[in-house]
């Protein structure tokens, strides 16, 4: 089992009533490709956020680097370690193997000041 934390949730509708436990589903969104492909989470038809890029964690890597943030680089450096093995599988799977890539939420962060979702984990059966 391989877990990551969702990007973009914080553009998700405020109302959103996401649970652990719950079914998602990832869905290749051509419109937002650019020199990696764009993977969208899904509960039912409602979008919950993307699979991190790889290129914008190398982008907050280099921030890092520049900031001379050691704590940071590291923990960048192993998240897209996790999301390139993550998109790779999920490619392989979509693609190559013609399957529907499932998982489930495993942790929703939510901001009670502002009632949203600031924070989801999904868990897929990889490794």
């Amino acid at each position: 089992m391989i877990a990551i934390n969702l990007s973009g949730v914080t553009f998700t509708k405020p109302d959103i009533n996401l649970e652990s436990g719950e079914d998602v589903n990832v869905r290749h969104v051509e419109k937002y490709d650019d020199d990696e492909q764009a993977f969208g989470v899904y509960r039912g038809g409602e979008l919950i956020g993307w699979i991190p890029k790889v290129g914008t964690i190398q982008g907050y890597m280099k921030e890092a680097k520049e900031n001379m943030n050691d704590k940071s680089y590291l923990y960048h450096r192993e998240r897209k370690a996790i999301a390139q093995f993550l998109r790779d599988m999920i490619h392989v799977d979509m693609f190559r193997n013609h399957m529907e890539v499932n998982g489930k939420v495993v942790r929703v962060q939510t901001d009670e000041s502002q009632e949203r979702v600031v924070s989801v984990s999904v868990q897929f059966d990889y490794m």
